[in-house]
């Protein structure tokens, strides 16, 4: 056990430098990038939009530590193959994602656009759908993994606004 607090330190040290190291200038492109996180509701802990690339700076430090870890250490070829497997299909999980929210909304605009031509009262319900669908999209989009924790609903109140938003459209 004591034989390996050398390693534990360099693993330990090398996560926090690395993230201690980029956190400032992860904060300062999200500022200038305008990636923040705005105060939208009594949820939200912060008063004032708030920079929200900090989780990049930190798995950086989680990626240098792997590496010192792998540089530092005799394991044997492939011991770490796993990992690597979770994280790259995690980034193409993503990808994924990202890809279908955008072909659906690209589904929706042509659907909506081929609408127009017919009576629109009768087309109320269709508008409403539309814009329930268009808000658990971008529910998706805005955090990914909310399909992981359970079924993807829409509030009482955001129902309500898609439904005059529906209306006031026609």
């Amino acid at each position: 056990m004591t034989q390996h607090i050398p390693l534990y330190l360099i693993t330990i040290l090398t996560a926090f430098g690395v993230s201690f190291v980029l956190t400032p200038i992860v904060r300062a492109i999200a500022i200038k990038k305008a990636v923040l996180d705005a105060p939208s509701s009594a949820i939200k802990t912060h008063k004032v939009p708030t920079p929200s690339l900090g989780g990049v700076a930190i798995a950086a430090g989680f990626f240098a530590a792997l590496a010192a870890v792998r540089l530092f250490t005799n394991f044997p070829t492939g011991t770490l193959r796993n990992l690597r497997g979770i994280f790259i299909a995690g980034f193409i999980m993503r990808r994924l994602l990202t890809f279908e929210c955008g072909r659906a909304r690209t589904y929706y605009a042509s659907a909506l656009a081929s609408l127009y031509g017919h009576c629109r009262r009768g087309l109320l319900p269709a508008q409403i759908m539309a814009c329930v669908y268009a808000a658990l999209l971008a529910k998706m989009e805005k955090d990914p993994q909310v399909v992981l924790r359970g079924r993807l609903r829409l509030g009482a109140a955001e129902k309500i606004c898609c439904i005059f938003k529906a209306w006031r459209q026609l």
